[in-house]
């Protein structure tokens, strides 16, 4: 027992949290439950009163654990709660069933209350077994099967196909996470291909949505960290990032540059050097331009200072909507105090209707996740977000949808982030799913998917519903360091226009020295 800030707080060993407020106006006392993740205690302990039965295992699980009896999934401990399956010999043994689900949007399972009893647990076990479904082999999960596992709501695994974006030898790569990797119309995809990752030559293809028709549009130098952010923005115009370099391709100095082509006629409409958006909203491209950008766009007189511009891809013009001093003196009004990087700001996005544009700034108060701001177009209103959530995008016109992540001062947790929807100001409105670096969310924002981009995990992506950190689908992707970190290919996952496809980048096994990754897709529909 111990107070919590406002909160009585109440817990036993191995039961519930419970958090109590008292009212001061009458003394009533109110309970409400607070999700917790299970202990270690409370696992032990079971697993202590199962220890006359032989091969008894668990595996951990998001906070949770499975526990296995002869390889079959029994049940589960939840919340510090121990829950089996409901087949029909668990419904006929336990007397007095009362049914709870182990997470939100999970089918229910029967509460076993007797756990001090070691001879009711046993026994319990013993008659189960025979009705518990039988494990399907496990395969090793791996891109040349085009096989990957997941897991439904009952954490059993299945094995699901997943298809690569085309048959090439070396490595192909999606753009950044929240890209528009389908057409429009969803008729066509778009992909680079790069033959070597520790080269600096790509190429931008495209194919049809059904895997045919592949054809290159363009050769363009740039790393693995987003590809060359190729996306498009109507059917037939792609934009996406290019490195020009003065000399030999891989040396200093270099400068970026986006392009926008035509797909059909193979026209590049637009060439300007500066820092590349997401995606488009309503036919406008928002970009930012910084110092180093300055007089390098000779083409376009009108970029002649540092800000963020939007170009109207449709008219060509170019419209500056933010200066270097509007974004210095939106940061002073949030109370917070700029650096040298404040002005050169990145990851520019207009909101849907294209009246609002976020970005992500350096500011001396906030070293490791920096700061968010936000400018209404119309109104000149700003918002500002320190210690921002990342890999953030638009969730509609008012407010946004990123990972909040914590930092314990040495790292960045991996088992506390979550994705979480925010208003422009920094409120937390609500949970989206769990764990996840880099994320996106369907067009209907029914479901959001992350990847497990951290030092020492593999980079898996968990598919969630809306409100559950609990995923329904975790697709497995084997751990390589280098890939990840060295070459900075990270799983970006994005969905297709309809909701029914996840796509991300699944980095693959490394022999003889080398490495790869590749595009893939999964058939999603089955499960949500």
């Amino acid at each position: 027992i111990g107070i919590n800030g406002d909160f009585l707080c109440i817990s036993s060993k191995y039961h519930r949290y419970l958090e109590c407020l008292t009212s001061i106006d009458n003394g009533e006392l109110y309970t409400k439950e607070k999700q917790m993740a299970s202990s270690k205690e409370f696992l032990e302990y079971i697993l202590e009163q199962l220890s006359e039965l032989e091969e008894i295992t668990y595996r951990a699980m998001m906070g949770e654990y499975i526990i296995y009896y002869k390889g079959r999934i029994a049940g589960g401990i939840y919340d510090d709660r121990l829950l089996i399956k409901p087949v029909k010999s668990a419904i006929d043994y336990v007397s007095d069933i009362r049914y709870e689900v182990p997470y939100g949007g999970a089918k229910e399972m029967i509460l076993i209350e007797e756990v001090d009893s070691k001879e009711y647990l046993i026994e319990l076990f013993k008659a189960i077994y025979d009705d518990l479904p039988t494990p399907k082999k496990k395969k090793i999960t791996n891109i040349e099967n085009n096989s990957i596992l997941w897991y439904n709501s009952y954490n059993e695994v299945r094995e699901m196909k997943v298809k690569e974006i085309c048959d090439y030898s070396g490595s192909t790569l999606l753009g950044m996470n929240g890209g528009m990797v389908e057409s429009p119309d969803s008729k066509r995809i778009i992909y680079a291909r790069k033959a070597d990752l520790t080269k600096h030559e790509t190429e931008i293809w495209i194919c049809d949505r059904n895997f045919e028709n592949h054809r290159k549009v363009y050769d363009v130098h740039c790393g693995n960290h987003n590809g060359p952010s190729a996306t498009f923005i109507t059917n037939s115009l792609i934009v996406f990032r290019d490195v020009e370099f003065e000399g030999i391709a891989g040396k200093e100095p270099s400068i970026c540059v986006f392009r926008i082509l035509d797909v059909d006629t193979g026209e590049v409409k637009y060439k300007i050097r500066g820092k590349e958006s997401h995606c488009a909203e309503n036919g406008k491209y928002p970009f930012s331009i910084s110092t180093e950008y300055l007089d390098k766009n000779p083409d376009y007189p009108e970029i002649n200072s540092c800000g963020i511009y939007i170009l109207d891809v449709e008219s060509g013009k170019i419209t500056l909507v933010a200066t270097e001093e509007d974004i210095l003196n939106m940061v002073r009004e949030h109370g917070l105090t700029p650096n040298e990087h404040t002005a050169s700001v990145s990851h520019v996005q207009l909101n849907p209707s294209a009246t609002a544009v976020m970005m992500r700034l350096g500011v001396k108060e906030c070293p490791v996740f920096g700061a968010l701001g936000c400018i209404d177009l119309d109104t000149k209103k700003t918002h500002m977000i320190a210690d921002k959530p990342v890999h953030q995008l638009w969730f509609d016109d008012d407010t946004y949808m990123a990972t909040r992540q914590f930092n314990q001062g040495r790292h960045i947790e991996m088992e506390t982030s979550y994705i979480a929807r925010f208003s422009k100001d920094g409120e937390e409105l609500e949970v989206l799913g769990g764990i996840s670096n880099h994320m996106d969310g369907s067009f209907d924002r029914k479901y959001f998917a992350g990847d497990r981009c951290y030092p020492d995990f593999a980079p898996n992506v968990y598919l969630y519903k809306r409100g559950d950190k609990n995923p329904i689908a975790t697709f497995e992707i084997s751990q390589d360091e280098y890939t990840t970190w060295k070459l900075q290919v990270h799983p970006n996952p994005s969905f297709s226009r309809d909701g029914k496809r996840l796509y991300f980048n699944k980095q693959c096994k490394c022999y003889n020295g080398t490495y790869r990754t590749v595009a893939v897709f999964a058939d999603i529909s089955e499960i949500i």
